[in-house]
């Protein structure tokens, strides 16, 4: 798959983000936002449920039990620096 068609395909899916730290705001918040793909951005998951603004929008933060329900159109976008 060529990336131009990866990224139309993403265009598509909701996105949810695990972290919302240093690493988000440097690096995906801006990638996010250069590729098109803030629009799609639903939310964040997050153990204290508290909502975050990002540019000119204010985002809810879920639970992990949120996860449950996901479905195939849903991304999960892990953006920490300390994921193993």
């Amino acid at each position: 798959m060529q990336l131009d068609e990866y990224f139309k395909e993403l265009k598509g899916k909701d996105i949810l983000c695990w972290g919302e730290g240093k690493h988000f705001r440097n690096l995906t918040y801006p990638f996010l936002v250069s590729s098109g793909l803030v629009d799609n951005l639903k939310g964040f998951v997050e153990a204290n449920g508290s909502s975050k603004t990002f540019g000119d929008v204010t985002y809810p933060c879920m639970k992990k039990a949120v996860l449950e329900n996901c479905n195939k159109n849903t991304i999960l976008l892990i953006s920490v620096v300390g994921y193993q």
